[in-house]
């Protein structure tokens, strides 16, 4: 496994960079962004026989011009708006946090005791804005007694295919599973893995790819039978 360099501790990773907060807010700062400019653009231009075309001009301008601001407006707003959710990886535990009104105590997993590790991963077939299509989701629930934490995140195929990724397992679809020719071992494995993707779906926290991998190399580090899944 390639390992990122060492992480000073205690590391704190932010979950759900693009919360829901922010998926409202920047397409309206694009929508808003896109009027405001477009008349500004068209008042600049002098009215003449010509001013549809210079209209359509102010109209084309004023879309890029928006969109560049949307940009710089995500940038700025993951930097300064969180969503209150963190992971915080010590020297002998991983803590989840919310910080949110309303939200539940802190999770804690000792890492010098027995961890229980589901690490699976399936292609995305229909993109979007936020997630192109072929895309990996690469998923990891980390279980202790009664404490549970499902992290996941999205990665090009190249990045997914990195060698510390090499053990999570390949999610075979339900219609698949349901037609009995997968070996015993293999599908009940594959049952593990689709109630942790159910969980995931609907208790999941997302990390950006790059926290997610760094999280994995120094837990790696930590304890070489992170590397092995179940």
């Amino acid at each position: 496994m390639d390992h990122a360099p060492s992480q000073a501790l205690p590391h704190l990773f932010h979950i759900d960079a693009e919360h829901i907060g922010i998926r409202i807010v920047i397409p309206l700062v694009l929508v808003g962004a896109f009027i405001l400019l477009f008349i500004a653009f068209s008042s600049a231009f002098t009215t003449s026989v010509e001013g549809g075309s210079l209209n359509c001009f102010a109209m084309i301008l004023a879309a890029f011009a928006a969109v560049g601001v949307a940009t710089v407006a995500d940038r700025l707003l993951k930097r300064v708006w969180r969503s209150g959710r963190a992971v915080t990886l010590d020297v002998d535990e991983l803590r989840f946090s919310d910080k949110r009104k309303g939200a539940g105590g802190d999770l804690r997993i000792a890492l010098h005791r027995r961890v229980n590790l589901l690490a699976w991963r399936f292609t995305v077939k229909r993109g979007s804005a936020r997630v192109p299509r072929n895309w990996i989701m690469l998923g990891c629930q980390i279980a202790q007694d009664d404490t549970q934490l499902t992290l996941f995140t999205f990665a090009p195929s190249k990045e997914a295919d990195a060698p510390r990724y090499a053990n999570f397992v390949q999610l075979i679809l339900r219609s698949v599973l349901e037609k009995g020719d997968v070996p015993l071992r293999e599908a009940t494995k594959q049952r593990r893995l689709l109630r942790a993707e159910d969980e995931r779906w609907m208790m999941g926290y997302e990390l950006h790819r790059e926290d997610f991998a760094t999280l994995l190399d120094t837990l790696a580090q930590h304890d070489p039978s992170w590397q092995e899944t179940p």
